[in-house]
């Protein structure tokens, strides 16, 4: 986080894709602080695993909630 409060949006996502590059295979990752999503992509094309963020999972979770919802929301 003090990369990023820096500024260095660049430095922070690079930490962050170097750090799951080292990590054994998983299904899934899952980027789950809002400042990591930025750097989805970039993790996604390093790992062969399904990589989610948190504020996209989060949305998605809502929209689903939502739809159950019948009348005014």
């Amino acid at each position: 986080m003090k990369v990023l409060a820096s500024g260095d949006r660049e430095r922070h996502d690079t930490l962050i894709v170097e750090a799951v590059s080292q990590c054994p295979p998983w299904d899934v990752v899952m980027l789950g602080q809002f400042s990591m999503a930025p750097a989805l992509s970039r993790v996604a094309a390093k790992v062969a695993s399904k990589v989610l963020t948190s504020p996209d999972s989060a949305v998605a979770r809502l929209k689903e909630q939502f739809s159950l919802v019948k009348g005014p929301v």
